[in-house]
């Protein structure tokens, strides 16, 4: 699995960040001087924007997919029973991953859960149809 930032100035490649393995990206989100990556066999990883270097890795109990964030969390949607076709979404702490909050069981297809993140809510849809 890699990853490859670019600057959003001019385009520029700032870094590729590498990670050992056969893993699958299931999406990024980036915010607060950090791009987070979901890594479907592993959970969430924190990089630094600017240089790439790993902040943080959090497991996750199942299949993750792209995360959201927003104020000071990131929210990552997690497949956690394929045949029931449910799921979780975790919040996390942006600057530690500790965990703020763990949703119930929701609806959530194989391609996990598309999360929008505002100030009031965090708002998703189980990503199979629209």
């Amino acid at each position: 699995m890699s990853c490859t930032a670019f600057s959003a100035r001019d385009g520029g490649q700032l870094w590729t960040y590498n990670h050992d393995g056969q893993h699958e990206i299931g999406g990024f989100a980036c915010g607060g001087g950090a791009a987070y990556v979901a890594d479907r066999q592993a959970g969430l990883i924190a990089l630094d924007a600017v240089t790439g270097q790993r902040r943080w890795a959090a497991l996750a109990p199942g299949t993750a997919a792209a995360p959201a964030v927003g104020d000071g969390v990131v929210y990552l949607p997690v497949l956690t029973s394929a045949d029931k076709g449910t799921g979780r979404v975790l919040a996390v702490a942006a600057a530690d991953a500790k965990l703020v909050w763990e949703s119930p069981d929701v609806p959530m297809s194989a391609a996990g859960m598309v999360l929008a993140a505002g100030d009031d809510a965090v708002c998703g849809g189980d990503g199979s149809r629209i």
